[in-house]
């Protein structure tokens, strides 16, 4: 009968595949349960006209409300869902049906005027990470994008030979609205107060992009201008016109394009011209956020398939394991496979929205436990990583 030694090459593989077969088996466990968040929650209700049924059902949905809020607030940060949170009612705690799998009533009771439910509610988290992300909402669990800012602002001939005498037009107001705008739906933005003496291409404003390490650039023009509409010598309508895009500056892909204008009415002309910009401004970043974020969130355009070359398997397994367990779990990482290996090494490559360089510097920023890291060679296909025993 043939035996297999421990330290025998195809010993090796043998334990190697059962603990990778292992692993797997658990990632796709915890994949499976992460797709539904379990939640227990009160529900309460007024009776009123003494129709207890009418209460109880409104207790159970106000604690189905109760529960997708809970839900999603592990998937936003609560700055966000407060800045958002007209858009957040109108779309997802006024309908939490849609977002809940199955519920139950764990107990129940009436006195003093109020039903109260005890709920424990399966909510379906992959559908709040889509309407999310239709929303234009990022999730405070993914690397925030940074999104440059390159606008070139300038008032109309007309508006400039209209404006009284002494005044001044207001700067930047559409591109600070924007960068308002981009950080409401938990975007990191760069640039919001970086004057362009002109436009500029694509081209160019891609290169910026690299230079100053932001994963989008939005770039385009914003005009203030005066209209024709006046009320005697009270009112005059102030009109802003935003023409954007946005591009990723990987490879300088467009994600989006839109104009969008605003027209404001008011006594005072500089702040009827910045009411005109800054609602101008907004309306161009809201329209362009939820290109931006499914983008990012999508890999749409421009994932890179990276190689990742690891050393040093041999006798570390199970720090090959963790390795690969954090590799995985660096936002935008997607598609992980093995595609070779040895006793001692192995290959790996993942779909990457980023560059290697970026993800090598993700997998430094890792803690790690019971060894260490050494990343000696990063280039444009992907890096080189030596398992290090601590």
């Amino acid at each position: 009968m043939a035996r297999i030694s421990p330290l025998s090459d195809g010993g090796i593989r043998l334990s190697l595949t059962i603990t990778l077969l292992l692993a797997l088996a658990a990632q796709v466990a915890a994949q499976s349960a992460s797709e539904m968040r379990r939640v227990d929650t009160i529900g309460t209700a007024a009776v009123k006209s003494s129709n207890t049924a009418a209460a109880r059902q409104a207790a159970i949905d106000n604690g189905l409300v109760a529960a997708v809020d809970t839900a999603l607030s592990e998937l936003v940060a609560r700055e966000v869902v407060v800045r958002n949170f007209q858009l957040l009612n109108q779309s997802i705690y006024n309908a939490p049906n849609r977002f809940i799998q199955d519920f139950k009533v764990l107990a129940e009771s009436t006195g003093s005027g109020v039903y109260r439910v005890a709920l424990q509610a399966n909510v379906a988290v992959p559908k709040l990470n889509q309407a999310l992300a239709g929303l234009g909402i990022m999730l405070s669990s993914q690397r925030v994008p940074r999104v440059l800012l390159l606008i070139h602002e300038t008032n109309s001939e007309a508006y400039v030979s209209a404006l009284p005498q002494g005044d001044r037009p207001r700067a930047h107001v559409s591109r600070r609205a924007m960068a308002d705008s981009l950080a409401a739906r938990g975007l990191a933005v760069i640039g919001s107060d970086q004057a362009l003496q002109r436009p500029l291409s694509d081209a160019e404003a891609v290169d910026i992009a690299r230079q100053r390490g932001a994963d989008m650039v939005v770039v385009g023009a914003s005009v203030a201008d005066i209209a024709a509409n006046t009320m005697g010598t009270e009112l005059k309508s102030f009109t802003a016109t935003v023409d954007l895009r946005a591009l990723q500056s990987t490879d300088g892909a467009q994600v989006g394009a839109l104009r969008r204008s605003a027209v404001k009415a008011s006594a005072d002309w500089a702040s009827g011209s910045a009411a005109a910009q800054a609602q101008a401004g907004t309306l161009g970043a809201d329209g362009l956020a939820s290109a931006i974020i499914d983008t990012w969130q999508q890999g749409a355009v421009a994932r890179e398939r990276i190689i990742v070359d690891v050393e040093g398997i041999g006798g570390q397994v199970a720090a090959f394991v963790k390795f690969r367990g954090q590799l995985q779990e660096i936002a935008g990482v997607q598609a992980m496979q093995i595609e070779e290996m040895t006793p001692d090494t192995a290959r790996l490559s993942a779909e990457y929205q980023g560059s290697s360089r970026s993800l090598a510097e993700a997998l430094m920023e890792r803690r790690y436990q019971g060894f260490g890291i050494n990343i000696y060679a990063v280039d444009a296909a992907g890096m080189k990583v030596q398992l290090v025993a601590e």
